[in-house]
């Protein structure tokens, strides 16, 4: 299943980590073979992964791109990712067989492009560690939750709207 909960902010550093901390393990249950955070100038990306494809640390997310521009996280499963790793990186050397790994290196190669291709479910944060900016996506038909809230100060985006709730103290809702 995994889950991810993730914080982008002009300056994450004077974010609580406590109460980031304690925000995330509302997910805990979502994947309970690895849990990882990474906390950067920019973003926070908590990760409770459940391990199905590649059950080595190799898999491990939030994963970073081969040239570390990119950071992602991920949850579902691509379905024709073999196809497409072979059809756009033929000559790539993967450290794993997580179809994380290739679809952060085809975002590389394709950009947004890549969605489009696509066959499975997911919803995806991709973080251009270059431009400062923030891709989100999810499935045509939406099996894979994804939620986020924007603030003044920050973006939250998570897997279940729980860890957005315990970390922000202001609630709205958009019914379109």
């Amino acid at each position: 299943m995994c889950g991810f909960f993730c914080i982008i902010s002009k300056n994450a550093k004077r974010l609580d980590k406590k109460k980031i901390s304690n925000a995330a393990k509302l997910i805990a249950h979502r994947g309970p073979d690895d849990n990882h955070s990474i906390f950067s100038n920019n973003y926070v990306f908590s990760f409770y992964r459940l391990s199905l494809r590649d059950l080595t640390t190799n898999g491990r997310q939030p994963m970073y791109s081969s040239c570390n521009r990119f950071v992602i996280c991920f949850n579902g499963e691509i379905y024709n990712s073999e196809y497409l790793k072979l059809k756009y990186l033929p000559n790539f050397v993967f450290k794993g067989t997580s179809d994380t790994e290739v679809l952060i290196e085809l975002f590389k190669v394709r950009g947004e492009k890549i969605i489009k291709e696509l066959e499975g479910m997911f919803s995806i944060l991709i973080y251009d560690n270059l431009k400062n900016s923030a891709f989100l996506a999810r499935d045509r038909v939406g099996i894979k939750p994804l939620y986020f809230k924007k603030t003044p100060e920050c973006l939250i985006i998570s897997s279940e709207i729980k860890p957005i709730l315990k970390y922000s103290s202001e609630v709205s809702m958009n019914y379109s």
